[in-house]
């Protein structure tokens, strides 16, 4: 015997939905619930996207005559009107569009239904995916340029400010804070360029794509495309609904910035050390102990390192998620969503946290000097001095300057304290001959403030190089600035523009 089906009122809003065509129950609370209930607790965020897409469609359809202008008009005032707290979101219409139909049809009937034609979930989820990863991306890049900022104004300040650089976290040669400041800058810098080229792939158009197959009503994919700021199209219409190739760019992009910030933070953890000592941060920004009164802990940069790790799962969990997916789309694909919104909300966090940690550090300058008689870092420009003064090749000064700290190490000499005479007998021992050099030379070598002067060569740490740098990345982070101006303008256009053509329609015969 047939079970029966129960008669459906289209307008018992209770139940509408779109279910009841091919299914005879609502959908299970606890599935619905698994399902939906993370989405849903993000909808009132791609509400305005969801509308705006609308809007873009209606417009469309009216100027293609593929739903006649009265229904287009109807649509568009009822959407004009619609508010976000107006919608009481229900899980078991399963997402945001189905709750704001059903919201339209009951305020101006099943003309609303209209709206949907020509498109599907798929590319309508699609379209709000991308329009929500360029907003958060381009917040991204916001932030990170203040990181810029800061890092360039602390360098300004620090240009001659000499200090250890490391290398397997040994003295390696001598540097600049500002040097060390303006490479964290430079990854910085290197991070926002991919972001921003990931928003060539981010900003195109699957609105059109439909279910998978395109649509046979009339269309006009670029027009919508322009309404909605973006570029240009995703062409092919399986690929449309079937790619989130986006996500996973960005998502690894934001994962390498997270990890520039973590090493910067490392780098001052272990410079608070009473080890290194040569940096200390504001109290505002560590914590203590509760059983010995002397500590201050570096606990944000602790807490950026274990975030950043999370952020690598992250990246992990968006990969996985497309591993192995099968073409067409698959609601696997709006995990890809969450993953985005939040990585872009830890690393927003950590940028802002990290341009204060920045802009407030106490840096112990004496210390540093101090700090560079620790060991023997000026042994490379003592190399070199030979070199060029004594004319011998570089792997023999090498080999020389090496005997030399290795005699200073077992006599008990500071590298401060190395003599010509000492270089000589060294030189006797390794070369069979001593060196054409003089004590002023071999003073001159041993100095690390002369050593960080004389590496002037691109890139390098001395002053005069230093200070072409910051202008010159202080020129680049206002072309990036005028760059997103740019992109942030066309966006907002064309959201204007979308609601100059309803003026239009609406203001037709």
């Amino acid at each position: 015997m047939r079970r029966s089906i129960p008669v459906l009122r289209y307008y018992d809003l209770s139940w509408i939905g779109l279910r009841e065509g091919r299914l005879l129950t609502k959908l299970d609370p606890d599935a619905s619930d698994y399902i939906y209930g993370r989405r849903m607790r993000e909808q009132r965020e791609i509400f305005d996207a969801h509308i705006w897409i609308h809007k873009a469609h209606v417009i469309m359809l009216a100027e293609q005559n593929t739903i006649p202008t009265d229904q287009a008009k109807g649509i568009l005032k009822a959407l004009r009107e619609i508010k976000a707290e107006d919608i009481e979101f229900d899980p078991r219409l399963e997402d945001l569009y189905t709750n704001v139909e059903r919201y339209l049809i009951g305020k101006i009937g099943d003309v609303a239904g209209a709206m949907h034609t020509g498109r599907s979930r798929n590319d309508l989820s699609a379209t709000v995916s991308r329009m929500n990863a360029r907003e958060e991306l381009e917040t991204v890049i916001d932030k990170a340029r203040q990181l810029e900022s800061a890092l360039i104004a602390r360098a300004k300040d620090n240009v001659e400010t000499i200090m250890p650089g490391y290398t397997h976290l040994q003295q390696a040669q001598p540097i600049t804070f500002a040097h060390w400041l303006m490479a964290y800058h430079d990854f910085l810098s290197h991070d926002i360029e991919r972001i921003e080229d990931s928003l060539k792939r981010t900003n195109l158009s699957p609105l059109g794509g439909a279910a998978l197959a395109g649509t046979g009503h009339k269309i006009d994919r670029h027009r919508t495309a322009e309404l909605l700021g973006f570029d240009g199209l995703v062409e092919n219409s399986l690929q449309c609904v079937s790619t989130r190739d986006f996500i996973l760019e960005a998502i690894f992009n934001l994962t390498l910035m997270m990890n520039t910030l973590e090493r910067l933070n490392e780098d001052l953890f272990l410079w608070v050390t009473d080890e290194f000592k040569m940096v200390e941060l504001g109290d505002a920004f560590a914590g203590t102990s509760s059983i010995m009164p002397q500590k201050k802990n570096p606990l944000l940069q602790e807490t950026v390192r274990a975030r950043t790790a999370t952020q690598i799962g992250r990246l992990v969990a968006a990969v996985t998620v497309f591993k192995a997916l099968p073409m067409g789309h698959n609601f696997d694909t709006y995990e890809a969503d969450l993953i985005l919104n939040n990585s872009v909300d830890e690393l927003l966090q950590t940028l802002g946290i990290t341009e204060r940690v920045i802009s407030t550090l106490k840096i112990d300058k004496e210390r540093m000097k101090e700090n560079l008689g620790a060991s023997f870092i000026i042994a490379t420009e003592l190399a070199d001095v030979m070199v060029k003064e004594a004319g011998i090749p570089f792997r023999a000064a090498h080999q020389v300057t090496g005997r030399v700290v290795r005699k200073a190490i077992e006599r008990g000499i500071k590298a401060s304290e190395i003599t010509l005479e000492l270089i000589q007998e060294a030189s006797r021992e390794v070369l069979r001959k001593e060196l054409n050099l003089t004590k002023r030379q071999v003073a001159e070598a041993i100095d690390p403030r002369l050593n960080v002067e004389r590496r002037n060569s691109v890139g390098g740490p001395a002053p005069a190089e230093v200070f072409r740098m910051i202008n010159d990345r202080t020129k680049d982070l206002r072309l990036t600035e005028e760059r997103q101006k740019k992109r942030l303008q066309a966006y907002s256009e064309a959201k204007a523009r979308t609601e100059q053509e309803i003026d239009k329609l609406l203001a037709g015969s």
